[in-house]
C-alpha cells in the first residue's frame, strides 16, 4: 500500500521555507515602518524604535545605561473603528532624570500625533499594503501545502483502517504494550492481542477474541464492529507491524 511519509516530509520542508520567507517579509515591513516613524518622531535618533506587527515600542536608556520602554504607539487597523494612532504610556510619581526626559519626549510625540496623525497613518498603511500582496500569496501557498498534507494523512488513515480490518479478521493484531479497547459501554479491557472471529449478517456486530495483558484468553460477543476497527486503527503505532498486510 502507498506510503505518504516522503510526500508529507517534502511538504513540511516547503512549509518551513514559506514560513521563513513570511517572517523575513514581516521583518522587512517592520523596518520600513520604523523608517517612517523615525522620520516623524525620532529624526535625531534620541530613542530606539522597535516595530512588531501593528505596534511600535519606543526605548530609551536610563541613568544606569539600561534600555527601558518609555511608551508604545499602535497603528493596527481595528474592525469598525476609525483608523488612528493610539499612544499608550505609563504614569509615574518619580522625578528621576529618566522620567522627566520621558515625559518631555512623550509630550513632543503626542503633539506630533495630534498634528500629523493622518499623514503618519497613510504612510504606515501604504508600507503595509505594498507588502500585503506577497504576504497573502505566501499565506495561500502555506494553506495549500497544509491542505495537501491533510489529504495525505486522511488517505494514510484510510489505508491503515483497511490494513487493520484485514488483520483483525484474519490473523488478529498484537500490540507492543498494554492497550485498552472499549468492547461494551462499561467494559474496556487491557489487551495484548485481539481478533474478530465472527461478523453478523448485518455487518454491524462481531465476536471478539482477545488476550488480556495478564495473558488470559477470552471473548466478547455482540461488539460494535466499526468501533473495534476504529479503536485499533487509532492505536496503529502500537501494533506489531509484522502482522499487518504488506
Amino acid at each position: 500500500m502507498k506510503n505518504y511519509s516522503n510526500e508529507i516530509a517534502d511538504l513540511n520542508l516547503q512549509i518551513t521555507e514559506v514560513r521563513r520567507e513570511r517572517k523575513l517579509l514581516q521583518i522587512s515591513t517592520d523596518l520600513k515602518i520604523k523608517h517612517v516613524l523615525d522620520g516623524y518622531f525620532n529624526p535625531f535618533q534620541e530613542v530606539e524604535i522597535t516595530v512588531r506587527g501593528g505596534s511600535a515600542t519606543f526605548h530609551s536608556k536610563d541613568e544606569d545605561g539600561l534600555s527601558r520602554d518609555i511608551f508604545n504607539i499602535y497603528f493596527d487597523e481595528r474592525y469598525k473603528e476609525k483608523d488612528q494612532l493610539r499612544l499608550s504610556y505609563y504614569s509615574s510619581s518619580t522625578n528621576s532624570d529618566f522620567e522627566i526626559q520621558r515625559l518631555i519626549y512623550l509630550g513632543r510625540t503626542a503633539l506630533t500625533i495630534r498634528n500629523r496623525s493622518e499623514s503618519i497613518l497613510n504612510e504606515v498603511h501604504n508600507v503595509i499594503r505594498s507588502d500585503q500582496g506577497r504576504s497573502d500569496e505566501l499565506f495561500s501557498t502555506e494553506l495549500l501545502y497544509q491542505n495537501q498534507i491533510a489529504k495525505y494523512e486522511r488517505a494514510a488513515k484510510d489505508q491503515h483502517k483497511v490494513e487493520v480490518e484485514l488483520a483483525l479478521t484474519n490473523e488478529g493484531v498484537s500490540f507492543d504494550g498494554r492497550c485498552y479497547i472499549k468492547l461494551k459501554n462499561n467494559y474496556s479491557p487491557p489487551v495484548s492481542f485481539i481478533k474478530i472471529s465472527e461478523v453478523s449478517k448485518s455487518g454491524k456486530t462481531c465476536t471478539v477474541l482477545f488476550i488480556t495483558s495478564d495473558l488470559i484468553s477470552t471473548k466478547e460477543e455482540n461488539c460494535n464492529l466499526q468501533s473495534v476497527v476504529d479503536q485499533v486503527t487509532a492505536l496503529y503505532e502500537h501494533i506489531v507491524q509484522e502482522l499487518l498486510p504488506a
